[in-house]
């Protein structure tokens, strides 16, 4: 799950968004019949949405833009949740790997908070499986692996020096070298994907492997863990397994973030440093003097903007805003 396109995304400003979630469930589910059901129905509250706010020729462009995403939509593709974006000159689509819940929002926003506290809460991440030969890698959510990326960088097979003899490796250590040369140059790799969508990191690998890569490995301290294993040609069971293995390292790095956060927070408290009623926090956001934010899940809020371009709770005061925290989310991600 890309990150950045999420961003992006957030920061639109059309006339008019139209944002649509819905849960959906895998072949193999009971539930998955429900699935066309559902889309079409929810499809048609859409558009009574849109209908209700505005004007049938001041929303005619996104309303065919909505019948022609319909057609494209397969609710029974493997995923968990559908998102789709639609506005007069933009449409878009991502399959999800959790349930975002089936819903319908109009606003001058596409609602992506979903999306972007999961991503912010860890629950994506990087698999990277090392062999001295190539190194791939995965993306993953929770226990599952979404799938591999494949494009010019990965999978990175560039190690022309490696010795396949395991005789001959066992004398001298130019073939150490060339190994740590192939992994500092993967990572150089890694790290151009990672600065674009920071996720953990967690390293799967031969001993062999993790020696050489332990070497060169960056002290930004991305790596969050490893898994032992030859995971060169991973099957369907191997990988999964391997998503099941990678998930309990990232829940523990979770449950360490959750006490750091809980410290962080009593600290702030002591300096005089926290802040706590919401519309506050967008006014320090929105002049870059927020260092950390703290959200709870299910923590939702209306407001609307008034013409200062503060959020206030009087909705009939200025623009309605369904969700103010998504708001503060916005600016404080910029």
């Amino acid at each position: 799950m890309n990150y950045e396109v999420f961003h992006k995304i957030s920061e639109m400003k059309p006339e008019i968004a139209l944002t649509i979630t819905m849960d959906t469930y895998p072949r193999s589910h009971s539930k998955s019949r429900q699935n066309a059901i559902v889309l079409k129905n929810i499809l048609k509250e859409a558009e009574s949405a849109l209908l209700e706010q505005y004007s049938k020729r001041e929303v005619g462009p996104i309303l065919e833009n909505l019948e022609r995403l319909s057609g494209s939509v397969d609710p029974t593709e493997e995923c968990h949740g559908i998102v789709m974006f639609i506005s007069a000159d933009f449409t878009e689509q991502y399959r999800l790997p959790f349930h975002p819940g089936n819903s319908i929002k109009v606003g001058n926003k596409f609602a992506t908070r979903t999306i972007i506290r999961a991503i912010e809460h860890g629950e994506y991440y990087y698999l990277l499986a090392l062999s001295q030969s190539e190194v791939r890698l995965f993306e993953a959510y929770s226990q599952s692996i979404l799938g591999e990326v494949k494009d010019d960088s990965f999978p990175f097979t560039e190690n022309r020096f490696y010795q396949t003899d395991s005789l001959k490796r066992s004398f001298g250590s130019s073939t150490d070298k060339s190994s740590q040369q192939f992994f500092r140059q993967a990572e150089e790799v890694l790290l151009s994907y990672y600065h674009k969508n920071p996720l953990p990191i967690v390293i799967a690998g031969t001993e062999e492997a993790f020696a050489n890569y332990q070497t060169i490995e960056k002290k930004e301290k991305l790596v969050i863990g490893h898994i032992r294993g030859n995971y060169d040609d991973p099957t369907t069971e191997e990988l999964k397994d391997l998503g099941e293995k990678a998930w309990g390292l990232v829940q523990d790095l979770q449950l360490w973030q959750q006490v750091q956060s809980i410290e962080a927070i009593m600290a702030a408290h002591v300096s005089n440093l926290l802040e706590t009623e919401l519309f506050d926090i967008y006014d320090y956001a929105k002049k870059g003097q927020v260092k950390e934010l703290y959200v709870e899940e299910s923590y939702f809020v209306s407001a609307a903007l008034n013409s200062e371009g503060r959020l206030v709770g009087d909705l009939d005061a200025g623009l309605p805003v369904d969700d103010a925290v998504n708001e503060v989310i916005y600016e404080v991600l910029k």
